[in-house]
């Protein structure tokens, strides 16, 4: 067996250290840290409520016209979001587990909400410890379902993009 070569950790200092650094616009200095407040507004839940009981029927009509109006847009944002995540973060940990135990992977949207994720292979399958992703998937999923079909071992997941917040 080969002895891998001591690193040179001066050298390697050296050799970053002599690289050009890629200045920052002055404009724009670097952050050391952000701020996200998600606080509520309580008061502007009793303001709305006060102005809701001096409404008349049409007015109230119109705001659940509109209520539902919002709720049916934040419905539909929260699938295409979740669809994205899916796609962008859940895709390459399921392509990686069905490469490693030669499986078949099918990707398949029962509706518009549910998708479904199934692997098919001969020999089974083994959710070690250090895979953290695919532990992390098996979690957020709403179903999972493991069956035999004849010689194949099949592993089935369902994800529902309106759970995945």
């Amino acid at each position: 067996m080969k002895e891998k070569e001591p690193i040179d950790i001066h050298s390697k200092r050296e050799k970053l250290e002599s690289l050009p650094l890629k200045e920052e616009p002055p404009d724009k200095p670097w952050l050391r840290s952000r701020i996200y407040d998600f606080s509520s507004d309580r008061d502007m839940l009793e303001e709305i409520s006060v102005k809701m009981e001096s409404m008349g029927k049409k007015q109230l009509d119109q705001l659940q016209t509109e209520a539902a109006r919002i709720l049916t847009e934040s419905r539909r944002d929260q699938i295409e979001e979740s669809q994205t995540w899916f796609e962008t973060a859940a895709l390459p940990v399921l392509k990686n587990f069905a490469e490693t135990f030669s499986a078949s992977l099918e990707i398949s949207h029962e509706d518009e909400t549910m998708i479904l994720v199934t692997f098919q292979n001969k020999c089974g399958y083994d959710l070690a410890e250090d895979d953290r992703h695919m532990r992390m998937l098996f979690g957020l999923s709403n179903h999972v379902s493991i069956e035999k079909n004849g010689d194949n071992i099949t592993l089935v997941l369902a994800f529902d993009c309106l759970d995945m917040k």
